[in-house]
């Protein structure tokens, strides 16, 4: 009896380890895997927000990068334009026909059509025959960019250039949301949107650029407003010789 016994109590402490093996072999039970699961797929898409941000972030970025540095390389373009209007070392100007001629009969080096529309008038190369825009000034404003106009297209978020008097419109900018020129003479007075333009000495233009597309987070475009002036060097040296 006491071996008996022995034998059955031996047995059942043996098989407590088999029954524990057992249970871990088993894997994890269904409600186990469910909670796992779960916490997975929070995982995931908490990772993926994170991302999904981050690109929409980067794509608006990028976005008005692209729109500014074209505004940029357009505000440069102007600024030389400006800068040289109404070099006239042969004196070409007296007797031009002016664009806008029904504003005045006689040529200035800007010519205003509008808060937005101007055309710039110098004489600025030509001198080499044979090869085209090259050489001093040639006593004519029939070469590129001797006669240039610049305009923003109200609506089409265009500022456009025609460089050659009639030559056709190009385009120098796009999503320009605002654009503005403002008018000074030789002593910073602001001439206002219609001026007289035998008094224009310096022009300030102001253009603001908005992204292409709306930020996918704040449904609002990013905007940026650069702002540039210059001054006329034939009224600098003007002022110089007067001095």
């Amino acid at each position: 009896m006491k071996e008996d016994m022995n034998g059955r109590g031996s047995n059942n402490r043996s098989a407590q380890p088999r029954r524990q093996a057992l249970r871990s072999s088993r894997g994890f039970t269904l409600t186990e895997m469910l909670v796992g699961s779960f916490v997975l797929l929070l995982v995931a898409g908490a990772i993926t927000m994170v991302m999904s941000e981050g690109q929409h972030s980067f794509q608006s970025q990028q976005d008005i990068i692209e729109v500014t540095q074209d505004a940029r390389l357009a505000l440069d373009q102007i600024m030389t334009c400006i800068r040289q209007a109404g070099n006239d070392p042969e004196e070409v100007f007296a007797g031009q026909t002016p664009p806008f001629s029904h504003l005045h009969s006689e040529l200035y080096p800007i010519e205003v059509s509008g808060p937005a529309h101007i055309q710039v008038s110098s004489d600025i190369t030509g001198a080499e025959t044979g090869f085209g825009n090259t050489g001093d000034p040639d006593g004519e404003l029939n070469d590129r960019y001797e006669k240039v106009q610049i305009r923003y297209v109200t609506g089409a978020d265009l500022l456009q250039i025609d460089i050659s008097n009639g030559s056709g419109w190009q385009i120098m900018a796009e999503n320009v949301a605002d654009f503005d020129f403002t008018f000074y003479d030789l002593q910073g007075n602001d001439l206002g949107a219609s001026p007289d333009e035998s008094l224009i000495a310096k022009v300030a233009v102001e253009m603001k650029i908005e992204s292409e597309r709306p930020d996918l987070k704040t449904g609002k475009f990013q905007s940026i407003t650069l702002w540039s002036e210059a001054m006329l060097r034939s009224q600098g040296f003007d002022v110089h010789e007067e001095l």
